[in-house]
């Protein structure tokens, strides 16, 4: 029998392996490497090159995929570590599907002192509502991972999702990609996906892990046995 597909989930911004625990019931092989220190002006693209030395040689397919900033380091690990497939969770192939919004305040983050950043995590409960709707016990988790997370990591986040040009050519990526997307996104917007995702939660934000785990795990699982078959 050939070997079990290796799933590898990596988190979006401001989150870290618990925003894939309500996930786990169903996907309980989930592996999420710890993040990396990032390095003074390293772009996105640097800090997967080292994040994909982290994760093991495996006997069989890979399965490689991330929410938001997640998924960008997804497809830049793609290029290094090819995988059978990358799932794209609230994520995008390419940085203008970011709304202009967005990336004026990742431009605005990157020149505010690192104690702003304090300031910034004591109003997250001001902006998950931003998220669309999701369970307390899940919000209340998602405000705990945003209040432990080191305020220079938020601050070079910020500065390289703003700054990452993403694929040179969005329908020609380093591995097959399957993407899952909130409707109601408002960080990521829906309309301007290319190509549009593989599947659409109705009325779902941006924090689709923490408020459709069970749909996100299932498209997931979809895509681990494809791999499965094609390996």
């Amino acid at each position: 029998m050939p070997p079990a597909p290796t799933l590898v989930l990596l988190p979006g911004l401001g989150a870290d392996a618990r925003v894939f625990d309500a996930m786990r019931p169903l996907l309980p092989t989930i592996h999420t490497p710890p993040w990396l220190t990032p390095r003074d002006n390293e772009s996105l693209a640097d800090y997967a090159a080292r994040l994909a030395d982290t994760i093991p040689a495996v006997p069989g397919p890979l399965v490689l995929g991330g929410s938001s900033m997640g998924g960008m380091l997804a497809l830049e690990i793609a290029r290094l570590r090819p995988p059978a497939v990358v799932v794209l969770i609230a994520s995008c192939r390419r940085m203008p599907t970011l709304q202009p919004a967005v990336r004026a305040i990742g431009r605005l983050l990157d020149v505010l002192p690192t104690a702003a950043y304090r300031l910034g995590r004591a109003a997250a409960p001001l902006l998950v509502g931003k998220f669309g709707e999701i369970p307390l016990p899940r919000r209340q988790l998602y405000l705990r991972m945003v209040s432990s997370m080191p305020p220079a990591f938020l601050r070079w986040g910020s500065r390289a999702v703003s700054g990452w040009p993403g694929l040179p050519d969005v329908n020609r990526p380093p591995a097959t990609v399957r993407h899952i997307h909130g409707s109601a996104d408002r960080m990521i917007p829906l309309s301007a996906q290319s190509p549009p995702p593989d599947r659409v939660i109705p009325g779902a934000g941006h924090l689709i892990t923490l408020s459709h785990p069970e749909v996100v795990a299932a498209f997931v699982s979809d895509a681990i046995a494809a791999a499965a078959r094609c390996g």
